[in-house]
């Protein structure tokens, strides 16, 4: 069976704690675009919701809103980033 090792790759990222404020302030350029919502259905579990020409994105509270290279956000479990990411130092 073949092996393989996640390539070094700095990212932005920012948990989704319940309101819009962290993410929109740390990707407000990128989401202006876009219609980005709390789905309140369930109080005790709000979800954020951006719409995106590629589709909807939900993201959970706890969930990561992970900036890629190539500009795409998406959400990552925060078990899995806590995993897969450290804090790093600033970059210019």
């Amino acid at each position: 069976m073949p092996f393989y090792k996640v390539k070094p790759v700095i990212v932005e990222a920012v948990q989704f704690t319940g309101d819009t404020a962290k993410v929109t302030e740390a990707f407000g350029e990128l989401l202006a675009p876009f219609p980005v919502r709390i789905d309140y259905a369930s109080p005790k579990h709000p979800v954020l919701i951006i719409e995106s020409p590629s589709g909807e994105q939900r993201i959970e509270r706890g969930h990561w809103v992970v900036k890629w290279d190539n500009g795409a956000l998406t959400d990552c479990h925060e078990s899995l980033f806590l995993n897969a990411y450290e804090p790093v130092m600033a970059i210019n």
